[in-house]
């Protein structure tokens, strides 16, 4: 990951972690997809009683993701200050899925434009840290 220690640096103490958000540059309303669960940081406390169950809504006729499950419970709880003020950059294959996760600066730029158009969104802007 390239830049860890910024990532580490926001600690809360809690919980953080990178949400994705859909429709940020479009005209339809910005949405709060999922929480992207191949980085985050979590207390064990929050774990136990925020996210040790979330698995448990996996699949069936929902076909929810773990992705889905944290970001629904981050909504159900009316969590605050748990998204990252900039993106964590992930590069590198994808362990289950051999996916290749690339850092190219013009995805770098793009991801931080969308943290901050949406940080800037009162209807998202309690979901980041505050730091």
């Amino acid at each position: 990951m390239e830049n860890f220690a910024e990532c580490l640096r926001e600690w809360n103490g809690r919980f953080l972690c990178h949400a994705t958000f859909t429709h940020v540059f479009s005209f339809k309303n910005t949405c709060f997809d999922h929480v992207d669960t191949r980085f985050y940081l979590a207390s064990r406390d929050f774990y136990n009683q925020h996210l040790l169950d979330a698995h448990l809504n996996l699949g069936g006729h929902t076909g929810i993701s773990i992705e889905e499950s944290f970001r629904d419970v981050i909504l159900k709880n009316q969590l605050r200050g748990i998204i990252f003020r900039r993106p964590p950059l992930i590069g590198g294959v994808g362990g289950g899925t051999g996916k290749y996760y690339n850092i190219r600066r013009s995805k770098k730029l793009k991801e931080n434009l969308r943290y901050q158009v949406v940080r800037l969104s009162p209807r998202w802007k309690h979901l980041f840290n505050p730091k």
